[in-house]
């Protein structure tokens, strides 16, 4: 399965296939705000604002001293639209939540905020989302150009994480927790509704994409593999092996129907993969067997 480090290298490909500039600060790759490596499991997202518009990226990677915190997000949105790629791992950004937060974020309101409960003493973020800090603060919100980059960001990490399509989990700290009720300013289900129709014009990377392009069955496996949750058993290698020598296309897209369609039947490729996100959300696995 691949880590989210790899993961997230494949977002900034397909972010800059779009035509959209990503630095990648030197050593992000192995960087996490704990004194031993600890990932990201990135189940969602939280996204933020600075509460200024011009904090350094050198803040935000060496941290707070007062609070003694360090590696304060994992990618920065900047003003001029571009982005800076910081820590692979875990990062110190959200905190301890409403531990409904992730329940939420399954499948969040595309017509509207979420309003927090009570934090947890127990469920913090940090370790389950991709943070996001946007340069930005009281009276100097996000950018249009910054608004853009966000997007597309967003499109590209649920394009590659395997989530929820047409209804990204796409967080503003704000609906995450009752400290920080204006950050950020702007509407996160205006976000999620423009990530959303942002993914329908775009394709996953080359390789990971749901395009005609042929692959062969290995390839396809370990695909499916890489979809968190997700565990291929019993002797359904063979049964998707006949489904698509019977198919007209070996495409990644039928391949997935094939085996939504022998195992899940009735499901779309898609609803298989969320079906899979969730269950891995809940932290339980998603077994699909052949039937008996």
């Amino acid at each position: 399965m691949a880590t989210t480090v790899e993961q997230l290298r494949q977002v900034v490909a397909l972010v800059r296939s779009w035509g959209y500039t990503v630095t990648l600060e030197p050593g992000w790759e192995t960087r996490c705000g704990r004194a031993s490596w600890t990932p990201c499991n990135a189940e969602y997202a939280v996204e933020h604002w600075t509460a200024s518009p011009n904090t350094p990226t050198a803040y935000l990677r060496d941290g707070d001293p007062v609070r003694k915190l360090t590696v304060l997000c994992n990618v920065q949105f900047r003003r001029d639209g571009t982005g800076h790629l910081i820590a692979g791992g875990y990062a110190n950004h959200a905190g301890y939540v409403d531990a409904l937060t992730p329940t939420r974020a399954k499948r969040p309101p595309m017509d509207a905020d979420i309003t927090p409960g009570a934090d947890s003493t127990t469920y913090s973020a940090n370790r389950y989302a991709i943070g996001a800090e946007g340069n930005a603060g009281p009276g100097a919100g996000y950018t249009a150009a910054q608004h853009a980059f966000a997007d597309a960001w967003w499109a590209a990490c649920a394009i590659v994480f395997g989530w929820s399509r047409t209804a990204p989990p796409i967080l503003g700290h704000k609906e995450t927790t009752r400290r920080k009720p204006g950050d950020p300013s702007h509407s996160m289900a205006g976000r999620r509704r423009r990530v959303a129709a942002l993914i329908a014009t775009k394709t996953a990377p080359t390789g990971d994409s749901m395009s005609e392009k042929p692959v062969t069955l290995a390839r396809a496996l370990e695909i499916l593999e890489n979809v968190d949750g997700l565990i291929v058993g019993g002797d359904l290698a063979k049964r998707i092996e006949s489904a698509i020598d019977a198919a007209a296309t070996k495409s990644t897209a039928a391949i997935l129907q094939a085996l939504a369609g022998i195992s899940v039947p009735g499901a779309s490729a898609e609803a298989l993969q969320e079906a899979a996100a969730r269950a891995a959300l809940d932290g339980a696995t998603l077994r699909v067997d052949p039937p008996a």
